[in-house]
């Protein structure tokens, strides 16, 4: 790891063992000449396989060093943010519910976990097997029914059948982030999500 303080890469522990191969996060959203020594560094040191970075788009300095680097741009990411300062009442159709997964959903959430890996960033990186993949996803929303990577599961559910799932994170008191959200194709375009 280097510098303690702010950490400029680490390994991913969790994903390393998962894959089978090492891999590694830049935790800066921009790159600069002075970082490149201590990166090689620490990718020859842990023997690196996979470098992820994720770029500030506004920063072309980055873009170049990363390219001159060999990265090679794999999937973009954009970040959605709601201030909710009120209670929102949901108006759910008749037939529907909508409340915390349990343990019996997981076999149905781990089906609709598979939609969510062909618009990830691992399905358009050539370097994760499809089935690795399909099963990074189906162990994230079993861990996040138990709580134990995401805090929370919900659920929505067609006369009590599983059919879509959002996965929280709470950052704070007043802050939370959507892990992963997924609905069957049988029940999009229908205003549900």
């Amino acid at each position: 790891m280097i510098n303690n303080k702010n950490l400029l890469i680490e390994k991913l522990k969790w994903d390393s063992m998962f894959f089978g191969f090492n891999v590694a996060l830049i935790n800066n959203n921009y790159l600069s000449i002075e970082f490149i020594e201590d990166l090689n560094s620490f990718i020859e040191s842990e023997k690196i396989t996979l470098v992820q970075f994720l770029s500030d788009v506004n920063n072309y300095e980055s873009m170049l060093i990363a390219k001159s680097n060999d990265f090679y741009f794999t999937d973009i990411r954009l970040t959605s943010e709601k201030n909710i300062n009120e209670f929102i009442k949901l108006e759910i159709p008749s037939n529907y519910s909508f409340s915390k997964a349990s343990q019996k959903d997981i076999i149905e959430l781990k089906k609709l976990s598979n939609l969510v890996c062909n618009n990830s960033r691992y399905f358009f990186d050539k370097n994760f097997s499809k089935t690795k993949i399909n099963e990074f996803y189906e162990n994230w929303i079993e861990k996040a029914v138990f709580g134990l990577f995401d805090d929370e599961c919900y659920c929505m559910y067609y006369h009590k059948f599983p059919i879509g799932f959002c996965t929280i994170r709470y950052e704070s008191a007043e802050k939370a982030s959507i892990g992963l959200f997924s609905i069957s194709n049988e029940y999009q375009n229908k205003g549900l999500a």
